[in-house]
């Protein structure tokens, strides 16, 4: 009867997890990293045992796991970034032959490396603290029950609820906070470029006739093959959709633009449609973007 509960239980939470995956996904499009894909479903999967838990000593274990995993989510950027700038000093090592490693070596090692050593990280950590919590538990539950013959078994006091809420309180207003950081940043940077894009219709036969709309892409997108990818870190697309006058021809026109956000939102990759109506404009400027030398300088938002 046990082994059965406990079968049942374990379904159910990785039927957590599986239904987590859509946040798991949502996470990487906000400065979660990458790694935070893995690490959405292992907390789901954790809650979800500490709710269901019947022996207080299980529960204890399952809560420390979940606040550790919550840590290793917060600091899944942190990792990417540390990484990706291994793997970029590894690549310039090799062009200067001071090692040999190859490009395929590199990208896909970095890659694994990006989306598992977040979740890896938690599940040490997490067994670790769930370990440590619960030997604690023991100690004040002997405690107790040495001082109160009574209180033979553990209850959730006022002030270990209290702890729980606290715990997770914080780590919600540490992802709170990074996602509003993160979100002045791109609102900064879009206007910003936006006003480099205005400023760049000198030439005189191509105006603008409204204020162009920008729209910043997050890490994920859906480009035009329908697949999803997933951009590195430091790296800022945007959309701008504006109706324009070519000489003395009204259109609508968009441009699609791929900066490098490290290097002040330097241009290597773009894309230019135009359509007779806005209606008729695509989501993405098709055919695929084409690569171009990297340049912070347009003539009527076209890099130059």
């Amino acid at each position: 009867m046990m082994s059965r509960r406990r079968i049942l239980l374990g379904l159910l939470a990785c039927s957590l997890a599986a239904a987590s995956l859509p946040l798991a996904i949502a996470s990487a499009d906000l400065p979660f990293g990458l790694g935070s894909c893995c690490v959405v479903p292992l907390i789901a999967f954790a809650l979800a045992m500490t709710i269901t838990s019947v022996r207080p000593i299980c529960r204890i274990w399952w809560f420390a796991f979940v606040c550790v995993s919550g840590f290793w989510f917060l600091f899944a950027s942190f990792l990417e970034h540390l990484v990706m700038d291994t793997a970029v000093a590894l690549q310039r090592l090799t062009q200067r032959g001071t090692i040999d490693l190859s490009q395929r070596i590199i990208e896909p090692v970095a890659l694994l490396l990006v989306l598992l050593l977040p979740m890896a990280l938690a599940i040490a950590t997490g067994c670790f603290a769930g370990w440590a919590a619960a030997r604690m538990n023991q100690r004040v539950s002997r405690i107790r029950s040495a001082a109160d013959e009574d209180s033979a078994t553990w209850r959730l006091s006022i002030r270990e609820m209290l702890i729980s809420i606290v715990a997770i309180c914080v780590l919600l207003g540490m992802a709170v906070s990074r996602v509003s950081s993160w979100q002045a940043a791109n609102r900064q940077d879009e206007q910003e470029f936006l006003s480099r894009f205005s400023n760049s219709f000198i030439s005189g036969n191509v105006k603008l006739l409204e204020m162009p709309a920008i729209t910043g892409i997050d890490r994920s997108l859906i480009p035009e093959s329908g697949y999803r990818s997933f951009m590195p870190p430091g790296v800022n697309e945007y959309i701008v959709t504006c109706p324009i006058s070519r000489n003395g021809t009204a259109s609508w026109a968009i441009w699609s633009y791929t900066c490098n956000a490290v290097h002040d939102d330097m241009i290597y990759k773009f894309a230019y449609a135009e359509a007779p109506t806005k209606d008729q404009l695509p989501a993405f400027p098709f055919p695929a973007k084409s690569y171009v030398n990297a340049t912070w300088r347009m003539v009527n938002g076209v890099p130059k």
